[in-house]
């Protein structure tokens, strides 16, 4: 792990013992931005969503180091069929959305 100006930078990932890849993050302290992405044990993404690494306080006018689910959130099944698609706004749920057209990398 990298990190710049003590914030994790780039790629994290834990897997299982055998060695399966369980999840990824992808840290982008600059842009006070993380992307969330858990596996399925045959490889493909099972979900994926995106953070706000330095998210407002609700309660006053000032910003934290943390984790607040910000943007887009997508859920794929375990052939890559995409099931889900949601939005959430400063850690707040926003609602469900109609599905887009994205792959399964």
């Amino acid at each position: 792990m990298t990190y710049l100006n003590g914030r994790k930078l780039g790629y994290e990932t834990f897997s299982a013992p055998d060695g399966t890849k369980l999840w990824s993050r992808l840290y982008l302290p600059d842009q006070n931005k993380s992307t969330w992405t858990q596996y399925w044990r045959n490889g493909r993404k099972r979900m994926e969503s995106n953070w706000d690494t330095r998210p407002r306080a609700r309660d006053v006018d000032r910003r934290f180091f943390g984790l607040a689910a910000n943007g887009a959130a997508y859920a794929w099944d375990a052939n890559g069929k995409m099931t889900g698609f949601c939005k959430f706004d400063e850690g707040k749920f926003a609602g469900k959305v109609a599905l887009p057209e994205i792959s399964n990398r």
